[in-house]
């Protein structure tokens, strides 16, 4: 107490030195003499404070003079608000005291003698009551270190499991609140309190458990930049692997988790697709602390590819190309390609932004997603001016109507009303429209008027497809049909001649409820076949028929088989010595008529090809038939060759050299004949000339009859004639050695 009075005595002469210091910066300035004047004084104010001490509980309140209160927490100096005038009686009381606590006041009262009161004394002491303790038992315990704590100051180091109890004893009443203040280690545990906290009875607290787990910690991070799916992650730690699906960006953990101390490796196990990526891990490795690692980063790019194609049919320029934003000017046939690359998963539509003088382009595979691989599909077709084809469509219910024009480009008509087709034509170019695939669910029967004619500078759009409701149709297919005049007949009436496999379908639909039975009517011939009929009879139930099936047998088997190497005409085959049939091309031939099972058959060439002469042979010509038509027949032709030549007359000196075509060359020595070394087919062109004039001769070397066609023989019309220039033309041409010196 005598401490905190001196100290209150140092504070309160601090306080008044202060005052008088400021005091001396105030006032007012007489305005004659120009001196300061000091203000008359204020009357003095002191306060009344008391010093408490051994305050435990809560709940303290001291009053001064019967009316101020104040509260007091905890011991040290407590200073009332109201402030009094010097000679002012004072007295403090205790207004209420605090829980299991009684406080007495000493120097409580007294006058205000020009200072502050400080030597008020409130002393407290605790209300005797019995004490009771807080305990429980620890389980699971196996690291070392573990401090329980009971209401944030009592703390107990517990060693072992067990039951423990608290030093402090705490009386009734009071409240408990147990939490760990450190956790175990080595191994490093979390421990868990139940039943921590709750209000001491009148009996020992004994029910606070301890559960001690020893720590598992997980490895995670988060991932950024994922666009495409299928990234797999990989933690590896002590042996074990754990493999963890990412599918968005943000935080992820591996549901492995592993002891303090084991080193771990975090890798990318599957790169993500659609779009392609490439993940990178950044602080893939380490060693685990004593809490879960956070701090794995995966990171992932998007692949990116280039965009191109090919361009064909361009004659002229101002082509330009454009997908997205970027254009690229075209001044030629072949690949092109984008300047910028895209990354995977992005669109790209490439377009025709600007066309050629003259010329349509089209941009077929222009538009998709960037995959995995630059985009080289592209294909840009140019074509001279072209012209739409359309029309209406009138009349359609059923569902299913394609229509074609020229047979190949197609459209899928889904209702009434105005229809173009894709491929537009040149000017002057037909157009054939019709009906490819007739409308089914209700069937019926679309027909085309306008459909034909010459294209004329304009869009053609006055084509009109009608379509009715229809009847029912009778059909199959046919299998093994080899002969010719297979004839069908349904409900004795209606016939139809089948020359090929494959579907059927008689021409006379019939409506529901309607009978058909069908039959052959006739036989095919040539080779002789005989055909049977499945699923034949029956009743039309509001769809086509098209189960009925057709299955041909042969009895008699035909014989044939290709030629290749045919160049000339007049190529003559026979077989067994019968008539010759000629063979025209390369390819398969068969031969006329059929021959029964068992049949022999010798296939030879009658007469040999012209122009040019050929050699035909003939191999697997000859066999008997073995219940199966004869394909292997071959027959391979060579083109014959033939030498060129002819005779020299009238050469004297030396050095002459004839060539024939340019490049085969040969020297003459002599007078007489000559003959190439190179031989030419037949129908090949030849060009004898003088290569080479003699040497020390006064006569002059030509060619007479040197160029033709080789006709299938050899050609030695060929006339070398060396003369004089002065010469006459009918001056005799005598042979002479070339020692002559003319």
């Amino acid at each position: 107490m005598t401490t905190a009075r001196a100290e209150r005595s140092v504070l309160l002469s601090a306080a008044l030195a202060l005052s008088a210091a400021c005091s001396n910066g105030t006032g007012s300035v007489d305005r004659q003499s120009g001196e300061q004047v000091e203000p008359p004084p204020a009357a003095a104010q002191f306060t009344v404070s008391a010093a408490v001490s051994g305050l435990r509980g809560a709940g303290l309140v001291l009053q001064l003079n019967s009316a101020n209160d104040l509260s007091v927490e905890a011991d040290g100096l407590a200073t009332f608000d109201a402030q009094l005038t010097d000679g002012a009686n004072y007295a403090v009381s205790v207004a209420a005291q605090p829980q299991s606590q009684t406080c007495n006041v000493t120097n409580g009262s007294g006058v205000i003698a020009g200072a502050d009161v400080v030597d008020v004394l409130v002393e407290c002491s605790v209300v005797q009551s019995p004490q009771y303790a807080v305990g429980g038992v620890v389980n699971g315990l196996q690291g070392s270190g573990l401090v329980l704590r009971n209401n944030g100051a009592d703390d107990l180091a517990v060693a072992l499991d067990g039951p423990f109890a608290f030093a402090i004893r705490l009386a009734e009443g009071s409240s408990y609140s147990v939490t760990v203040a450190i956790q175990p280690s080595a191994p490093a545990q979390t421990c868990t309190v139940a039943n921590a906290a709750g209000v001491v009875g009148a009996a020992d607290v004994a029910d606070i458990e301890v559960a001690c787990s020893t720590n598992q910690y997980t490895i995670g991070g988060s991932v950024s930049g994922l666009r495409g799916s299928g990234l797999v992650l990989q933690l590896e730690v002590e042996g074990e692997r754990s493999q963890r699906e990412i599918t968005a960006n943000g935080s992820f953990d591996f549901p492995l988790a592993a002891r303090s101390g084991a080193s771990y490796v975090v890798s990318v196990r599957a790169q993500p697709r659609n779009p392609a990526q490439t993940c990178s891990v950044e602080n893939a490795a380490g060693v685990l602390e004593l809490e879960n690692v956070r701090n794995v980063r995966v990171h992932c790019e998007t692949r990116s590819f280039t965009i191109g194609g090919r361009v064909s049919g361009l004659e002229n320029g101002g082509l330009v190309l454009r997908n997205d934003s970027e254009s690229l000017a075209i001044a030629s046939n072949g690949a092109f390609t984008f300047a910028t690359p895209l990354p995977s998963g992005s669109a790209y539509d490439v377009t025709a932004t600007a066309q050629p003088s003259g010329q349509s382009c089209t941009v077929a595979n222009g538009s998709g997603t960037v995959g995995a691989a630059d985009v080289r599909n592209i294909t840009v077709s140019c074509a001279n001016e072209t012209y739409s084809i359309g029309g209406a469509v009138a009349g359609l219910l059923g569902s299913g109507l394609v229509v074609q024009n020229n047979r190949s480009d197609a459209v899928e008509i889904e209702s009434n009303g105005a229809f173009v087709f894709a491929r537009r034509v040149a000017d002057g170019a037909g157009y054939d429209v019709t009906v490819r695939d007739q409308p089914s669910d209700p069937d019926q029967t679309c027909t085309v008027s306008n459909g034909s004619g010459l294209v004329q500078s304009a869009d053609v759009s006055n084509v009109a497809v009608n379509c009715t409701t229809s009847d029912f149709t009778i059909g199959g297919v046919v299998a093994g049909l080899q002969g010719r005049g297979l004839v069908l007949r349904n409900n004795d009436t209606d016939e139809l001649a089948i020359s090929v496999d494959g579907p059927f379908t008689f021409a006379t639909a019939l409506p529901t409820g309607a009978a058909y039975e069908l039959a052959i009517a006739a036989q095919p011939s040539d080779p002789a076949q005989v055909c049977t009929l499945e699923n034949s009879n029956g009743v039309v139930s509001g769809a086509n028929v098209t189960n009925v099936r057709v299955s041909c047998t042969s009895t008699q088997f035909r014989v044939g088989g290709s030629v290749s190497g045919l160049e000339g005409s007049g190529l003559t085959l026979q077989n067994n010595g019968e008539a010759g049939f000629e063979i025209a091309a390369n390819g398969p031939f068969t031969a006329p008529g059929s021959l029964p099972d068992g049949s022999s058959y010798d296939v030879a060439v009658l007469s040999q090809p012209r122009n040019p002469t050929q050699t035909c042979v003939v191999a697997n010509g000859a066999g008997t038939i073995a219940g199966a038509d004869i394909a292997d027949v071959t027959v391979t032709c060579s083109t014959d060759a033939f030498s060129i030549g002819g005779r020299v007359v009238g050469l004297t000196g030396f050095g002459l050299a004839l060539e024939n075509n340019g490049d085969d060359r040969i020297s003459i020595s002599s007078n007489g004949p000559f003959t190439f070394p190179t031989r030419l087919q037949s129908g090949a062109s030849y060009q004898v000339a003088v290569a080479q004039q003699p040497a020390f001769s006064r006569r002059t070397c030509r060619v007479i009859n040197g160029s033709g066609v080789v006709q299938g023989g050899d050609v030695t019309g060929v006339l070398v004639e060396c003369r004089r220039d002065d010469e006459d033309n009918d001056e005799d041409n005598e042979e002479s050695g070339p020692s002559g010196d003319e």
